[in-house]
């Protein structure tokens, strides 16, 4: 008995499985073993009665029950198929299995039944033909025994026309079994190379939708790439709408291990090494220290154009609990290292400082003179200037209205104040509804960039860039009083 494995979906998905061949009326038929899938997966079969159903090629219709579930949950069957399954020759026009759960019916995709003929010989038609040899063999020992030599020639040409006559049913009857043999199996080949021609057409089918729908997904892709503002890797990419990011930014914002070995480097080209670097002051050249590592940040600034310029900008350097502005014009950095508030001495504040000594035995209290300027106030902006930093801080309400790249010409940067180029700063509004920046020109002006500014907009600035002009002197400051103070402190041990 033969058993075979196969495997069936009831999505009717093409399958290309063994087909199942049996000879007519065999009484030992094969033994199937199904797997049944649904779409690729494995099928539960708990509660569903299945059934061997088909139509043989004379037509007649076969429905089975001597299906057996073998394992519902991993959807595996054992069908033994019936004698009354290969009675007519050829091949199944349709086989499959069905399965029943209450009003719930499901087929699977079909497979190959082939029924081959059989030489049929009966056990009556060999008894005639050993009937008739067993009489010639006795009428030959007749002869024998009674020695009738006229009559044993005479038998013995009845016996050779028997005999020729019978060899030539026997030929006949073999030849006209060969000729239906050979006929049965012409039609099978007939059958199977149908089958194989239908099967190549349903994949055929299948690959064809599947191109189309591929085509369609990457068509609905294009479409929606090119219906909205989309980011590509290593391209630049301009985002006109409001952005919210859950997380933070990776790139400029990251801090990144520091892959230079000299801040010329970086000041000679800020726009490249813009953002936050993890740097170590004993292997990087031209930092205001030699030892510890810390964190550098790069911002370079913008021309009045809104470029940023690669050789201007600022530098905030943390190393420990020590901290460094650097300035950086034409690619070279002026270091200014930022006290702390706990080494400051404030206006109106008694403050006792440690100084060396000046010899073994005696320590000096100077008298120190600070001279600061500002602030100076140019309504609504207050400006600080301190070496050839300025400072810039204040508040604009907006009484006219402003449009993207107008001047706000109630505002102007005084002399002593003026950036070395243009600077832009940031800004948001209280409300959060505009997002633009000011342009500081070298030649005092403002401008508005990036957004226009209804009436009645409430916006706040704050930022630093660097001069080159001449500090203001005393009385020389525009519209201010008390512009310059003179500070004179006794700084006590």
């Amino acid at each position: 008995m033969v058993k075979t494995k196969m495997t069936l979906d009831i999505a009717k998905t093409p399958m290309v499985g063994p087909i199942i061949r049996q000879r007519r009326s065999d009484r030992e038929t094969s033994s199937v073993e199904f797997t049944i899938l649904s779409n690729g997966s494995t099928f539960d079969l708990t509660g569903y009665i299945p059934k061997f159903e088909g139509k043989t090629s004379k037509g007649s219709v076969i429905v089975d029950d001597n299906v057996k579930v073998v394992d519902a949950k991993k959807g595996l069957l054992s069908y033994q198929f019936s004698i009354k399954t290969n009675q007519n020759t050829g091949a199944y026009q349709t086989a499959y299995i069905s399965l029943t759960k209450s009003n719930i019916r499901e087929t699977t995709n079909n497979f190959g039944v082939l029924i081959l003929p059989s030489a049929d010989l009966s056990a009556e038609n060999l008894q005639d033909y050993l009937t008739d040899y067993e009489k010639m063999l006795q009428e030959l020992k007749d002869m024998y025994v009674s020695f009738n030599i006229d009559g044993m020639v005479e038998e013995i040409t009845s016996v050779k026309k028997d005999m020729t006559d019978l060899r030539n049913s026997v030929t006949s009857q073999i030849q006209d079994m060969e000729k239906e043999v050979s006929t049965s199996i012409s039609e099978t080949k007939k059958d199977v190379a149908v089958q194989i021609k239908a099967i190549q057409s349903e994949v055929q089918q299948a690959i064809d939708k599947m191109k189309l729908d591929v085509q369609a997904s990457i068509d609905e892709i294009t479409k929606t790439l090119a219906e909205k503002d989309v980011a590509v890797r290593g391209e630049i990419n301009n985002f006109t709408g409001d952005n919210n990011f859950d997380k933070p930014i990776g790139g400029g914002l990251k801090t990144r291990l520091a892959e230079f070995s000299d801040i010329k480097i970086v000041t000679a080209d800020m726009i490249e090494y813009v953002g936050n670097w993890a740097v170590n002051a004993s292997t990087t050249k031209g930092l205001p220290v030699n030892t510890g590592s810390g964190q550098l940040e790069v911002t370079p600034h913008a021309d009045e154009s809104g470029e940023q310029v690669a050789d201007v900008g600022g530098l905030f350097l943390e190393i420990g609990n020590d901290v460094w502005r650097g300035y950086v014009a034409a690619g070279s950095v002026t270091w200014e290292q930022l006290a702390l508030d706990s080494k400051v001495a404030h206006l109106n504040e008694t403050k006792n400082v440690a100084l060396n000594s000046l010899s073994a035995n005696s320590i000096t209290t100077p008298t120190k003179t600070i001279k600061v300027t500002g602030p100076l106030s140019s309504d609504p902006l207050v400006f600080y200037r301190k070496g050839e930093a300025v400072e810039v801080t204040g508040a604009l309400h907006i009484t006219t209205a402003k449009s993207e790249g107008s001047l706000v010409t109630d505002v102007v940067i005084p002399n002593g104040y003026k950036p070395i180029i243009a600077t832009r700063l940031p800004f948001v509004s209280t409300d959060g509804k505009y997002v633009g920046v000011f342009a500081f020109g070298a030649s005092g002006s403002l401008a508005v960039v990036g957004a226009s500014l209804p009436v009645g907009t409430l916006i706040y600035i704050s930022g630093t860039w660097l001069t080159s002009q001449t500090m203001p002197a005393i009385g020389q400051l525009p519209d201010m009083n008390d512009d310059l103070l003179e500070v004179d402190k006794k700084e006590q041990l």
